[in-house]
């Protein structure tokens, strides 16, 4: 793995871990095990072990017109969302485009490869759920060159094939409204498509686009999952464990479990963001928001404590 950018703001190693990592523009470069296997790729690690973060990890790729990356599989789940340009995606389920908008969930050990098959570079971010391990450890990205992996794979993932990676594009206009007990009057304002979870195949993740109308806020509240922020269109004002964070197109935002955070759009035109969570929301109790426990808070010691037993 190649080092990237160092993350700003970062509070890592405590409950409300978080980081804040600017667009640099910088487009990476091509780690030694990719570059055999690869043409024209390049990489920046964004989200990784030195923010702190565990059941997920964001990588900025980009590969060159004409580029590709040789066919490849890895020992955890990934999810892949085009920002520009044209990827072609060849996979068992087939060659399929993806343009900006773009997605695609694969499994571990999902046979894939990469080609640029537009003009121009292309830009994606990779997130891996968990984290890929750091260089050294045990081996979570295999390129398969003339092998016969089929034996090997199979005892890896227990007898049972890789399913078929699922493709998909945002659409232009979000489809519905955001639910989630707490929100009150604030989901008027939130759109959001989701993309990848259960239903889709996803065992570790999962992943939407967000869209906040001008004027909307989410009020201070916390997670029991990490989740992961790339700002698509338009600025947000993130309140992150006390610290204020104005994120533009290109900025990424990792939040810890038990990290407090919410958001509002101050500007006259729609946010839109992709977002990312692992491990998947649990049924019950996946957001507690601080201002309903503050309330509880102070109901219980609103009243005289009882006097002592004898």
């Amino acid at each position: 793995m190649t080092a990237g950018p160092a993350p700003v703001d970062a509070t890592a190693d405590r409950l409300g871990a978080h980081a804040v990592l600017r667009e640099d523009g910088a487009h990476g470069t091509c780690p030694p095990a990719y570059a055999p296997w690869s043409a024209g790729y390049r990489r920046t690690p964004t989200i990784d072990e030195r923010a702190g973060a565990v059941h997920l990890g964001l990588t900025r790729c980009a590969l060159d017109e004409g580029g590709l990356v040789e066919e490849h599989l890895h020992a955890y789940e990934e999810t892949v969302f085009v920002l520009g340009g044209e990827l072609e995606l060849a996979s068992d389920g087939g060659a399929r485009r993806l343009g900006a908008g773009g997605y695609a969930l694969l499994a571990p050990g999902a046979r894939h490869a990469w080609r640029n098959v537009g003009s121009g570079a292309a830009r994606w971010v990779e997130l891996a759920f968990p984290r890929p391990r750091p260089a050294g450890g045990m081996p979570d990205t295999v390129f398969c060159g003339n092998s016969d992996l089929s034996a090997p794979l199979a005892a890896a993932l227990g007898g049972a094939a890789a399913p078929t990676p699922v493709v998909g594009c945002v659409g232009a206009t979000l489809p519905g409204g955001l639910e989630l007990a707490g929100l009150g009057a604030d989901v008027a304002g939130i759109q959001i498509e989701m993309l990848v979870d259960a239903a889709a195949g996803a065992a570790q993740s999962t992943l939407f686009v967000v869209e906040y109308a001008p004027g909307t806020t989410l009020a201070l509240h916390d997670h029991p999952y990490e989740e992961a922020y790339v700002i698509l269109e338009g600025a947000v004002e993130a309140e992150v464990d006390g610290q204020m964070h104005r994120l533009t197109a290109g900025d990424v935002l990792w939040i810890g479990v038990g990290s407090i955070h919410g958001f509002a759009n101050r500007d006259d035109v729609p946010v839109r963001w992709l977002e990312a969570q692992a491990p998947q929301p649990p049924a019950r109790h996946a957001t507690r928001f601080r201002h309903a426990w503050a309330s509880v808070a102070e109901a219980a010691a609103g009243p005289a404590a009882p006097a002592s037993r004898a």
